[in-house]
């Protein structure tokens, strides 16, 4: 879709539908005040596709299942930078100043983009929005504090404007530094990736009634190579013997292959919420969801190759899981044991999780193909089962899914294989969980290492859940209140005309915005709010809200 931005006059007029007198949105631009904003032409840059996007899919077909990791995305040169130069700027009648920048990809499926640096000042913040005012992401100092590159979540648009703000007061520790020399053009649409994926049962089905805990743990990564090309694999947070909530996060060795240090500082992991949109039968359409927490940053702890190993690799978050989010550690089985049956749990294309299920004994199986093979007994193979609600295999973005056992543990990661929607029946590899425990011949390379830091001799272990403290699901009193999502925003109701104090806030508990209601009815405009869940509290009522695209 081709959306033109409009560079227009600035016309200082107050956002409209606010009927309350009520503050300013805390964390979306000082610019949503006003109707329009004149910037240069000179701020849109257009990234153009240097080949056919049908060229691009046709050649990801055959790499999938040859051990590559599904790409989703190839960058194209925009040079988008703010050096510290006067540049261009406007200044709002508030004294804040303003530096924007609009990245059009006509046709894009979405857009990935890795700053090669991102130094902003204490006070100063990066808004990252569409051309109707959706706010998708707010960056501030602390998020990326010593300056270097930054990978900002996946952008399901063809377009983003980048908009810099200067507080009226000023800043401290010198100017903003953010130069972006390239953008990931994704050449796949919402709708090409969901129609890949026509015969995949959501985690939410009731295959995956017996999986909820198992469900919370696994993830979809956004990994780009250098500045290159953008992949997206599967993987799983896992439990460590000592049960202390390390972050460690197990994929696939081919995931990652020809990584470079940038790679795991600007790797993504996505923790995807799950409930299906309200009044959605779970076998119905296929849908996405845009609601999840993300971070960014990893590090390599211990890898097992494809060729010649068991395509393993253990990392760690570089940041804290912050409390309140609902996660959980998967356990793990290292006897090397072959399960009964059991689940894979992934994403597919970067979707949301969905399940396969096998009811068949796992069989020893050698990972192989024209670039080599793996060890010997170093993966199981294993062939799909239908169930009540269909038949699901595996795609590109669910490599380095976890395989689990009957015992709900963690037994093998995905390397590839033959299964499609058209042919269910062809068989899959994992790499086997006991190969990267302690088999490969580099014992610097054992996750037992890791995993079981104290060498307690620990073969099995069950997950860890630590307990979510989201204030966002804190214990409610009888609510006074109404609050619904409308076309227009967000709507408030209540019997009284007092004035009551409202606040909201997003599923972390940060706030986004307050005010006061005066009246019996708020309309708050949608600009105030990202995709996702939102808590709402009007006086002693809370409410939680999920705002779709």
């Amino acid at each position: 879709m081709n959306k033109t931005f409009l560079l227009m006059a600035l016309a200082l007029l107050p956002l409209a539908g606010l009927r309350a007198q009520a503050s300013v949105a805390r964390d979306v631009p000082p610019t949503f005040r006003y109707d329009q904003v004149l910037m240069p032409a000179a701020t849109v840059t257009r990234a153009v596709l240097p080949v056919s996007a049908e060229q691009l899919r046709q050649e990801d077909m055959e790499r999938v299942k040859d051990g590559h990791p599904l790409r989703v995305a190839v960058p194209v040169a925009v040079d988008v930078r703010l050096d510290g130069q006067p540049g261009d700027w406007l200044t709002l009648p508030g004294g804040e100043r303003v530096w924007q920048r609009a990245i059009e990809a006509d046709g894009a499926g979405g857009l990935l983009l890795t700053f090669d640096t991102l130094a902003l000042p204490e006070g100063g913040v990066l808004y990252a929005y569409t051309a109707d005012r959706a706010v998708l992401h707010r960056v501030t100092r602390a998020d990326n504090p010593d300056g270097g590159p930054y990978a900002l979540p996946r952008i399901m648009a063809d377009e983003v404007i980048l908009e810099y703000v200067q507080p009226a007061g000023g800043v401290a520790g010198g100017q903003p530094r953010i130069t972006l020399p390239t953008v990931g053009h994704l050449y796949r649409t919402r709708q090409q990736l969901q129609d890949d994926l026509s015969c995949f049962i959501n985690i939410t089905c009731e295959e995956g009634d017996d999986w909820r805990q198992q469900a919370k743990g696994v993830v979809s990564l956004d990994i780009q190579f250098g500045f290159g090309e953008w992949y997206i694999c599967s993987g799983s947070l896992i439990n460590n013997v000592r049960q202390d909530g390390t972050p460690y996060l197990l994929t696939a060795h081919h995931c990652i292959d020809g990584y470079t240090s940038l790679t795991f500082r600007t790797l993504r992991t996505y923790f995807f919420l799950d409930p299906l949109p309200d009044g959605t039968d779970c076998t119905e359409e296929l849908y996405t969801n845009d609601f999840y927490q993300t971070l960014v940053g990893t590090e390599l702890v211990a890898d097992v190759p494809m060729y010649g190993g068991s395509d393993g690799a253990l990392l760690r978050l570089t940041h804290d899981i912050p409390a309140d989010w609902d996660i959980y550690y998967n356990g793990w089985d290292a006897r090397g044991e072959a399960a009964t049956s059991g689940v894979c749990i992934h994403h597919p294309n970067g979707m949301v999780k969905k399940i396969s299920t096998y009811r068949s004994r796992l069989a020893s199986a050698r990972w192989s193909d024209e670039g080599g093979g793996g060890a010997v007994n170093a993966s199981w193979g294993l062939t799909w089962s239908p169930t009540r609600n269909g038949y699901s295999v595996t795609a590109g973005g669910s490599s380095g899914s976890p395989l689990f056992s009957q015992d709900g543990l963690i037994v093998g990661t995905l390397s590839g294989g033959e299964s499609y929607c058209d042919y269910p029946y062809y068989p899959d590899i994992f790499g086997k969980f006991s190969y990267h425990w302690d088999q490969y011949p580099d014992s610097l390379q054992h996750f037992s290492r890791y995993l079981d830091p104290d060498n307690t001799g620990t073969l099995v272990l069950g997950g860890y859940a630590p307990q979510p403290q989201s204030s966002v699901d804190a214990p409610q009193a009888p609510a006074t209140s109404e609050v619904f999502v409308a076309d227009e925003g967000v709507v408030i109701r209540r019997a009284a005309d007092a004035p009551a104090a409202v606040s909201v806030y997003d599923l972390t508990g940060r706030p986004v915005w307050s005010g006061t209601m005066e009246g019996r009815e708020l309309l708050l405009p949608r600009s105030l709010f990202a995709p996702g869940v939102h808590g709402v509290k009007v006086d002693g009522d809370t409410h939680k809200v999920v705002v779709r695209p």
